[in-house]
């Protein structure tokens, strides 16, 4: 089977896909577009059809990815040509569903960049004008809504024009890339190992070994093909060399270009940096991408895909080295997949952190913050245990961006979030909660050690000015403390606590830090 893969997507989502496929260097993958058909679900299979023949004609594999528009298409039969991925609504590739579904409950009109480009079209095609459409809209919409990727300049331009046709109020939500990533990624992943464990399953049963090793063998690559971490793919790699060499020496380097990686565990890993540099440079010598080992029992194998070298292995002392040429063999198709596993660990780290992590601070994005908060509060009431949230603010931000500009603020804004990871610990939760404001989640912490956090914090912010290309600027910060309990419906909830006592430092003159005891009180005795 070939190893090319084309996406058939709806052309609504063409840009963000594109963007996707080029941000992570995708160039090999296809893409073919189909008609839109929004609210239109009724859609013909010969429009699909039409749209695919391209890729089925050279041979690509081929993924279906759209959402409302395929949901006529009930015969599976027809679909054997292609992967299908049907999504119950084409907004849960941007946003998250809850908050889609929050959007949608508040009567909200969701909208992306691709169906704002044609929108005048789209509304032509069913039938309306002006009026008929604002009566039409008018009945059941609050407002429009358009999750803005960030792929197309114009759509706020397209979003205002259609919200002065139909008349309606207007919000801009930036979504940006991230989901979209995660998900073309994991299908580009999960196609390409499968294609890697189909030839290795090939080149595997060519071999005259018919035995219960080899049988062990498929398993081990198998578990290789899912998507799991780098330690727990070298994990199962030396697994696989040790069963079917059985070698007396197991050694592997990882290596991220020239110098060795940071992987924890560190498994069989070289001793001492002398014996990773021999190893290095043993292979580097015969350029072949394998080198016999000293005692000609055994050699050294690159681990690599698409030309970037993932680690090195060392296998020597093998069981039967009068069949060293046929283990090398094996052991060349074999680290293929291994290379390409250790490749797709090391990228959907790197995509998952991309999707979690705010790229300004480096804290949680808001996203995960809240289903992180969510876990703990969980835990903090099933077992009876403290959790405290913190609230901060930068003091004057605005003036700090008004006086010094954009590029001082991000600067600001990065040095107050790694001095707050500097002063919390490992277990707590750092999160951008929006603009210039952070939460934090302090695990196993009740309020007067909390309040002791958000004082360091305070200290550690205010005590020595920010240096900038314009000088060192003084910042502080206001801080509001809240802690969780048995009645906390869920994290926002008790965010919103820490919030009230936020804006009470701030009325007391910002600089400090005020927790939600006297705020409770005095509702207590109101009550």
């Amino acid at each position: 089977m070939t190893n090319k893969l084309c996406l058939a997507v709806c052309e609504n989502l063409k840009r963000e896909i594109a963007a996707v496929l080029t941000s992570e260097e995708f160039a090999d993958v296809k893409v073919v577009t189909f008609p839109a058909h929004c609210s239109r679900p009724q859609m013909e299979w010969n429009t699909v059809r039409q749209a695919i023949r391209v890729c089925k004609g050279e041979g690509c594999q081929i993924h279906l990815l759209g959402g409302c528009c395929l949901a006529g298409i009930t015969d599976l039969r027809e679909l054997e040509c292609c992967h299908p991925h049907k999504m119950d609504q084409c907004f849960y590739l941007f946003a998250n569903r809850d908050i889609v579904n929050a959007y949608l409950q508040q009567g909200a009109y969701l909208l992306t960049p691709g169906w704002l480009e044609g929108w005048r079209r789209r509304v032509e095609e069913w039938g309306f004008d002006r009026q008929t459409a604002r009566e039409y809209f008018g009945e059941s919409t609050t407002r429009l809504v358009l999750l803005d990727t960030g792929v197309d300049p114009a759509s706020i331009t397209h979003l205002q024009e259609f919200a002065d046709f139909v008349r309606l109020p207007y919000q801009v939500v930036p979504v940006g890339l991230d989901l979209v990533r995660l998900f073309v990624a994991k299908i580009i992943l999960e196609s390409r190992i499968e294609n890697e464990k189909r030839a290795s399953v090939e080149s595997l049963s060519k071999a005259n070994r018919q035995s219960a090793d080899y049988a062990m063998a498929f398993d081990l690559i198998g578990h290789l093909t899912g998507i799991m971490s780098e330690e727990k793919v070298i994990e199962t790699m030396l697994e696989l060399f040790s069963m079917l060499f059985a070698p007396e020496k197991l050694v592997y380097l990882p290596l991220i270009g020239d110098e060795p990686a940071e992987v924890r565990p560190c498994l069989a890993c070289p001793e001492s940096p002398a014996e990773r540099a021999v190893m290095q440079k043993r292979l580097a010598d015969t350029g072949e991408g394998y080198a016999w080992t000293e005692s000609r029992k055994g050699f050294l194998l690159q681990i690599s895909h698409r030309g970037e070298t993932e680690g090195i292995l060392e296998i020597d002392g093998i069981a039967f080295p009068e069949y060293k040429e046929h283990y090398l063999s094996l052991a060349l198709t074999i680290g293929k997949v291994c290379g390409l596993a250790v490749s797709n660990a090391r990228n959907y780290k790197k995509i998952q952190y991309l999707a979690e992590t705010d790229e300004l601070t480096g804290a949680n994005n808001r996203r995960h913050f809240f289903a992180l908060g969510e876990h703990e509060l969980k835990v903090a009431q099933r077992y009876g245990h403290s959790l405290s949230a913190l609230m901060l603010d930068i003091d004057h931000f605005k003036t700090i961006n008004d006086t010094y500009g954009h590029a001082i603020g991000d600067v600001i804004l990065r040095t107050v979030a790694r001095r707050c990871r500097q002063n919390i610990r490992d277990v707590d939760i750092l999160g951008r909660y929006g603009g210039e404001e952070f939460a934090i989640l302090l695990p196993e912490t009740d309020l007067p050690a909390a309040r002791q956090t958000a004082e360091r914090l305070r200290q550690s912010v205010a005590e020595t000015p920010v240096p900038t290309e314009r000088g060192d600027i003084a910042v502080t910060i206001s801080l509001g403390v809240a802690r969780a309990t048995e009645s906390t419906s869920d994290v926002a909830a008790l965010l919103d606590r820490a919030d009230a006592a936020l804006y009470a430092a701030k009325r007391a003159g910002r600089n400090c830090v005020m927790s939600e005891a006297p705020l409770a009180a005095a509702e207590s005795a109101h009550s």
